[in-house]
């Protein structure tokens, strides 16, 4: 389902960008020319979920990892993973659950390749659980932290997205992890932030963190309480912000919502491509959302599906212009994992059930041209 009729609303601004004394690149949202009448064209690509068997899609919010292998569907809390063909198909599944060696007591948080060897994160143990590619339990790497999406930077790195309350580590998003297949690993380094002392637990969806990383080298991140991103160096450096607000996206301030307005717009995903695209999805208030009952302290059931909307916008961030968005009547809408390869290769994974109520993943390629 798609909506907006409206003309752009702002030209680019003369220079748009502010640089600071160490180089650092500074801009707003409201500098972009923004389009809310330019809707991108979504093209399928491939059907992930079988009608039986092991291949059946059994979760209504899955997240899916491409590789060279295939496409890897996990839902967070699974006890497995399963492994598709890039034409499809099934493969098989990867991991068990159970508390032995190569199992999971509903604890997967991600999964990410490095050559032959697959590491999945186990939310419960704080390491990552690691197989080949036949799905044959190797090992484990423990990283000790609280745990979040983590994406391959480079060769035998990862960049976990997290904010750990400890007292070492609280205000740090951003954590570079070893994963070389030896016992001679670095120590995680922890980064993100230039005064991790203004991190607070109050900050609304201040510990919801997401991210994505270019080309292996460069790393982005964002709260999902609002639209401002910022850009890394894997090494640690600020490189660039893009703060200020978006008309469909304003930054939450109230730590417990008011039953009586809709849901706040938040942030489910963010990845910038090499070709400097920036893709942000964004779960919008739903028409229905005054039907939808609420919980304690005036927050809505977790079914995001009955409350929200999810909308897609794309950014080319060199010309500071909007690229066209489009919105589905789904809260369960994200993007594809693509690592440290994405290019321009983002895609979009989309829940549907087919003609036979066969539930499958959908994944879509957009485009604006």
């Amino acid at each position: 389902m798609t909506r907006a009729t409206c003309p752009a609303l702002a030209a680019i601004a003369v220079l748009g960008v502010v640089s600071n004394a160490f180089g650092q690149e500074t801009s707003r949202w409201e500098d972009f020319t923004v389009c809310l009448g330019c809707q991108l064209r979504l093209t399928e690509e491939v059907r992930l979920g079988d009608s039986d068997g092991e291949g059946i899609v059994e979760s209504a919010f899955p997240q899916v990892v491409w590789s060279e292998m295939g496409y890897f569907l996990y839902h967070r809390g699974a006890p497995s993973v399963k492994l598709f063909g890039h034409d499809g198909r099934f493969v098989r599944s990867i991991g068990r659950s159970g508390e032995g060696p190569g199992e999971f007591s509903q604890s997967v948080h991600g999964v990410q390749v490095f050559g032959d060897r697959i590491l999945v994160n186990d939310y419960r143990r704080r390491a990552f659980v690691v197989f080949n590619e036949a799905g044959d339990h190797l090992g484990e790497i423990v990283y000790g932290f609280k745990t979040g999406d983590f994406v391959s930077v480079g060769t035998n790195r990862v960049i976990i997205f997290s904010m750990d309350q400890s007292s070492d580590l609280v205000g740090y998003p951003l954590h570079l992890v070893d994963v070389s297949p030896d016992d001679g690993r670095t120590p995680p380094v922890h980064f993100g932030t230039r005064n991790p002392n203004s991190w607070s637990a109050r900050i609304p969806w201040g510990e919801f963190i997401l991210g994505s990383v270019v080309s292996g080298s460069t790393v982005w991140w964002a709260n999902a309480g609002g639209p401002r991103v910022q850009e890394w160096s894997a090494e640690g450096e600020h490189l660039r912000t893009i703060e200020g607000e978006l008309p469909w996206f304003k930054t939450i301030t109230e730590l417990i919502p008011d039953p009586s307005k809709p849901p706040a717009s938040k942030m489910s995903a963010f990845a910038v491509g090499g070709d400097d695209h920036a893709w942000m999805l964004t779960n919008q208030p739903d028409e229905g959302w005054v039907d939808v009952p609420r919980v304690e302290g005036g927050f809505y059931e977790k079914d995001i599906d009955k409350y929200s909307d999810s909308r897609l916008d794309v950014f080319d961030l060199h010309a500071q212009r909007h690229l066209g968005s489009y919105t589905w009547d789904s809260g369960v809408v994200m993007l594809v994992d693509y690592g440290a390869g994405a290019g321009d290769r983002v895609r979009i994974s989309v829940p549907h059930f087919n003609d036979a109520m066969v539930p499958q993943v959908v994944i879509y390629r957009a485009d604006w041209r």
